[in-house]
């Protein structure tokens, strides 16, 4: 984000959405170069606009969500029973590898995923209070999502340098591991959660995604908009509570 902060407010000292006289005293090629800037500058906040508007994630956004399903799940019930199966050096250079993609393909998905909003597709204002939530298990899940094959690799480092699986540095790594895999199980079940609820609430946001069970412009179910306005009003109370007190 740092170049179109520079590109924004100007760069080699100079605004470059100034106008004033001065542009007359600048040398041709440095115009040249202020031009080429604004004109990126110009690309990329309408490329944030069109973002902003869609109603539908991308083909490959789509994709890159529910390909990483199986990757995830297979990686939870591959789990070695004993780390002496490490021993075997094929199966170790299988998990090094595993892990080296896993971690890969989290990384590459966490840097195209992250220009969609968050509730992409919305019909109505989402609160802050509830964007704010929806970010956090969002940014809390790739961080689980890293942490599990980082200590994958380490776990596989250790072994390998013959550090002793009762030793403090190997118990504490493996329950790393055991950790982040515990959170991500957790977050992943918030994530489906809301994910249905928004369903039930006619939102958009399920439909951007969800190839299946698409949703009706019709309002929600009335117990569900019930429900939905509780919801809001603890957002409001939460809002509140943090809000800067004025005297």
């Amino acid at each position: 984000m740092l170049k179109w902060n520079m590109l924004e407010h100007g760069v080699f000292g100079v605004d470059a959405n100034s106008n004033d006289s001065g542009d007359s005293q600048r040398s041709p090629g440095l115009m040249k170069r202020q031009n080429e800037y604004q004109q990126i500058n110009n690309y990329e906040k309408e490329r944030r606009l069109l973002y902003s508007m869609a109603t539908s994630h991308t083909w490959l956004a789509k994709f890159i969500h529910w390909s990483f399903i199986p990757l995830y799940l297979y990686g939870i019930f591959k789990q070695l029973d004993d780390l002496s199966q490490l021993e075997e050096t094929k199966l170790l250079l299988f998990e090094v590898f595993f892990a080296t993609l896993f971690l890969l393909i989290v990384v590459l998905r966490y840097t195209y995923m992250r220009r969609f909003e968050t509730f992409l597709g919305a019909r109505e204002p989402v609160h802050p209070v509830h964007h704010l939530f929806a970010k956090t298990v969002h940014m809390s899940m790739y961080f689980c999502l890293v942490l599990l094959p980082l200590s994958g690799l380490a776990i596989a480092g250790l072994f390998r340098w013959g550090v002793e699986e009762e030793g403090l540095l190997m118990e504490g790594t493996l329950g790393l591991h055991a950790f982040a895999a515990d959170l991500s199980y957790a977050l992943i079940a918030v994530h489906v959660v809301a994910a249905v609820y928004s369903r039930l609430k006619n939102e958009g946001v399920w439909t951007s995604m969800v190839p299946v069970f698409a949703e009706q412009q019709k309002s929600a179910h009335p117990t569900v908009t019930r429900f939905a306005e509780v919801e809001e009003r603890v957002y409001d109370q939460v809002s509140r509570f943090f809000s800067p007190k004025k005297d």
